[in-house]
This record gives structure tokens, sequence and C-alpha cells, in this order.
């Protein structure tokens, strides 16, 4: 689990950001209490490349946590504000409840 709801990014932003819109992913919510919280992915982060891979499309990355094992690391590089920075998450297993926008702690509200 990596704890994030993801999709393409619009056209214009990839392209004002010069980056492909098809090997781009957004970040549209990062759930309290995830690897992805607390490995330092925000919202509205771009995700260029995952475990070195230039496809870092929502279709690539589900393929890589679909292959990882808990515990397992996996190397992420993103552009938030114009800036690129290199993040490490560490994975867990699926929690489904933890996904919830009002989930906190692994319990719904």
């Amino acid at each position: 689990m990596l704890g994030v709801r993801m999709g393409r990014p619009g056209t214009q932003l990839a392209r004002t950001m010069h980056l492909d819109p098809e090997k781009t992913t957004i970040i549209n919510y990062v759930a309290p209490g995830t690897p992805a919280m607390r490995g330092g992915l925000e919202q509205w982060d771009l995700i260029t490349s995952v475990d070195g891979s230039e496809d870092a499309s929502p279709s690539v990355i589900r393929r890589v946590l679909r292959e990882a094992l808990p515990g397992e690391e996996i190397d992420f590089e993103i552009m938030r504000k114009g800036e690129r920075r290199n993040v490490e998450i560490v994975l867990e297993p699926m929690d489904q409840s933890r996904m919830t926008p009002g989930a906190v702690d692994g319990m719904r509200r």
C-alpha cells in the first residue's frame, strides 16, 4: 500500500512543466498515516520516475505496486513547485479503509 489517489495530469500542466503527460502521474490525494504521507508525498506532486523508469504513468505505478511486497522500498522522482526531488517509500500491506478521505489512523470517522 502506498496510500494515494492518482491520475494523469492535464496536458497543459504537464507541458508547462516540460513533462510528457503520458508518462507522468499527479497525486490527487494522500491518505493520512500512510507510507506516502510518512515518505513525504504531497497532494499535487507530479511523479516523473518510479524505480528508475522514466515512464511514471498511473498504469506503470500501479503495476510496480502490485508486484512489490510489503516492506519493499519504492523510489520516486517527483516535481513539486518546479523542483525535482527524490522520495523513497516503504510499502505496507493494503488497507482500503485508510484510503477514505475522512480516515484517521486507519479508522473512519
